[in-house]
């Protein structure tokens, strides 16, 4: 079986794996807070907050991503654009997801994401 869309499977693939991982987590964080009281609130805060930016920003960029494809981007540029988006995407879920606080992570992790959802919004527009 050929796939056609090879760049969206996988890095949609790769995000779904780690949607999932950090809702696994947010379970993780609320039966260790109010079964064993390991966690406090912020703790709790912070992992919902990980998954959630996750599920708000992951869709746009795999929908511009998919269109990008489709319209035959070159598949290096696309390659580079998806590791970049997966990178930014867990620096910002660790932060989140597993840390009290990281600065670099959290802002590194919200740059990239807007830069490269940015990218490929601009480079859709200007291919029109």
């Amino acid at each position: 079986m050929s796939i056609i869309l090879p760049l969206t499977t996988l890095f949609a693939s790769i995000l779904g794996i780690w949607t999932i991982l950090l809702a696994i987590r947010v379970i993780q964080v609320r039966i260790g807070r109010n079964k064993y009281h390991k966690y406090d609130d912020e703790t709790l805060d912070r992992s919902i907050r990980g998954h959630g930016n996750l599920i708000e920003n992951t869709p746009i960029f795999l929908i511009l991503f998919f269109l990008s494809e489709y319209q035959r981007f070159d598949p290096v540029f696309l390659q580079f654009i998806g590791w970049l988006f997966v990178i930014a995407r867990l620096m910002h879920g660790v932060c989140f997801g597993f840390m009290k606080k990281s600065m670099f992570l959290r802002v590194g992790g919200s740059i990239l994401s807007f830069i490269t959802t940015s990218v490929l919004a601009v480079n859709l527009l200007i291919n029109l």
